[in-house]
C-alpha cells in the first residue's frame, strides 16, 4: 500500500492532474410490507423503479401503496437493497423466496 505522498507522486509522473475515486451507483433500499388493513406497503429511499414488484406480488400497481418514511413498519417485512430484480437465475430465486411470504398474505386477505 502506498503512502499518500507515493500516490500523488506517481499519479503525478503518469500525467493524472485530479484523481476521484468512481462513486458506486446509486441503488434503492425499500421495505415491503403488509399493513394493518391488509395492504401492499412500500417505503424506502432511491429513485429505482419497482414496478416489476405488483407482478411479483399478485397485484395490480394501483394497489402497491406508498407509505412514509416514518411508517410503523412491522417486523415481518421484506427489505430490498437493490432496484431491479436481479438478473440471475440464483438471484431471482432468493428475491422470489423473500417475497413468496408476503404474497402468500396478501392473497389470503
Amino acid at each position: 500500500m502506498l503512502a499518500e505522498s507515493q500516490r500523488v507522486a506517481m499519479l503525478a509522473a503518469m500525467g493524472i492532474d485530479v484523481y476521484r475515486l468512481r462513486a458506486a451507483p446509486a441503488s434503492a433500499s425499500w421495505r415491503i410490507f403488509i399493513d394493518t388493513r391488509g395492504r401492499a406497503c412500500v417505503c424506502g429511499s432511491g429513485t429505482a423503479s419497482f414496478a416489476w414488484l405488483p407482478p411479483a406480488l399478485g397485484i395490480a400497481l394501483a394497489d402497491l401503496h406508498c407509505a412514509a418514511a416514518d411508517a410503523d413498519v412491522p417486523d415481518d417485512h421484506v427489505k430490498l437493497v437493490v432496484g431491479t430484480p436481479p438478473p440471475d437465475p440464483a438471484g431471482k430465486r432468493a428475491l422470489w423466496q423473500a417475497l413468496k411470504p408476503l404474497a402468500r398474505r396478501l392473497r389470503e386477505t
